[in-house]
């Protein structure tokens, strides 16, 4: 009975002391983890802010004929008989000069 008490006392001492020695390294890893997971946040939302503001300034009328304008397209503001405004309710009727395209194929 004496050999079994102090076998357990000798896990418990040894079980405590792992506790004590891993404990600090467990939280060192996790503070290096936290650190490089905040690096990560910072450059995403500095990439993100990036991105919108592309997208504020890419995304105007006037940068987007600028665009199309230097890659020569050959895009031209439409005649105004080929403009077709269209209301709800109201009967469809096209101009003369109207071509209406079928389904592509």
């Amino acid at each position: 009975m004496q050999l079994h008490r102090v076998a357990l006392l000798v896990l418990l001492m040894v079980l405590l002391g792992l506790m004590t020695v891993f404990q600090p390294i467990q939280s060192w890893r996790l503070g290096y983890r936290m650190t490089a997971l905040t690096q990560v946040r910072d450059r995403l939302v500095e990439e993100n802010q990036q991105l919108e503001l592309s997208n504020a300034r890419l995304g105007t009328p006037e940068a987007l004929l600028q665009r199309a304008s230097a890659l020569d397209l050959g895009l031209a503001y439409p005649k105004r008989w080929s403009v077709l405004k269209v209301r709800r309710g109201q009967p469809v009727l096209l101009p003369a000069r109207a071509v209406v395209a079928g389904p592509r194929q």
